[in-house]
């Protein structure tokens, strides 16, 4: 996504939608990256395991 390209409205509100209003405190900022690493590998875990249930249901 092209942020310069946004106005400075469009920019707000975008920052709004993710609770990105004010800045963030170092351990609010550190704690982001970690949030979505853990959702991430959840999401991971959770298509593995869809994966592995299709390909056990074909062999059956």
């Amino acid at each position: 996504m092209d942020f310069s390209t946004m106005s400075k409205a469009q920019r707000q509100t975008l920052l709004r939608e993710h609770d990105l209003e004010a800045p963030l405190s170092p351990e609010g900022l550190a704690c982001r990256p970690l949030s979505l690493e853990l959702r991430l590998e959840g999401i991971e875990v959770r298509l593995a395991e869809t994966t592995s249930d299709n390909t056990s249901k074909e062999v059956s």
